[in-house]
């Protein structure tokens, strides 16, 4: 499960500006569990001002995992719809931080391009360790990229992922990643829709009847 914590990060941190988007995002996943085998979900994100909802579908033995981050509360909300229980985890905002030290990890720009959902994309080469990741990213969703930045507190430099750190200095929102080890793909995601549309706020509230829950419980 710990996987898709890191996907979802990795769509959310690659780019900030200044303008806001309201709608929907949705990709496909592939990932490889620690046991070796292939999972596929559906990553959706519901954006309005401060608000966002993740949803990733069930797959295999992993339930579906639900967030719902309000940054007008300062809170992030993990629910689990199988027991009806929810945790709640403060957030706070983070500034960007444009001087911060990057550790190891390196991103090249190949000088190929292709287009994604009607976007203009570049490709780049990200290195980290023993993995190596192929991202066509392009600069063309300013307001989605600046609106997810905003609710997430995203700024902070990923000392376990500087390469995404270094796409976010780049203004690149990724639309297509390939990660590999060894050759091997251990991971994959494609956006698959990007949609502007006016969202209720009913979206991004606790469901009633639900109970709270410590955050061990839920992490488990």
């Amino acid at each position: 499960m710990f996987m898709r914590y890191l996907i979802v990060f990795f769509l959310l941190t690659s780019c900030r500006a200044v303008a806001q988007f309201e709608g929907i995002v949705e990709s496909r996943n592939v990932t490889i569990d620690q046991t070796g085998s292939r999972q596929e979900y559906v990553t959706s994100i519901w954006v309005k001002n401060g608000m966002a909802r993740i949803v990733n579908s069930a797959s295999g033995s992993v339930p579906a995992v639900i967030m719902i981050y309000r940054s007008d509360l300062k809170l992030v909300w993990m629910i689990n719809d199988d027991d009806k229980t929810y945790v709640e985890i403060p957030h706070a905002d983070q500034p960007h931080k444009q001087g911060a030290q990057r550790g190891k990890g390196t991103v090249k720009k190949s000088g190929q391009g292709t287009t994604v959902l009607g976007y203009p994309c570049d490709h780049y080469v990200l290195k980290s360790g023993e993995a190596t990741t192929e991202v066509w990213g392009t600069k063309r969703l300013a307001g989605l990229a600046a609106t997810l930045a905003a609710i997430l507190g995203i700024g902070e430099e990923d000392e376990e992922s500087p390469q995404v750190d270094e796409l976010t200095a780049l203004g690149v929102f990724p639309l297509r990643t390939v990660t590999k080890i060894g050759g091997n793909v251990i991971d994959s995601q494609d956006v698959t829709r990007i949609e502007k549309k006016s969202l209720a706020d009913d979206i991004f509230s606790l469901p009633s009847g639900y109970t709270r829950q410590s955050a061990g419980g839920m992490l488990k």
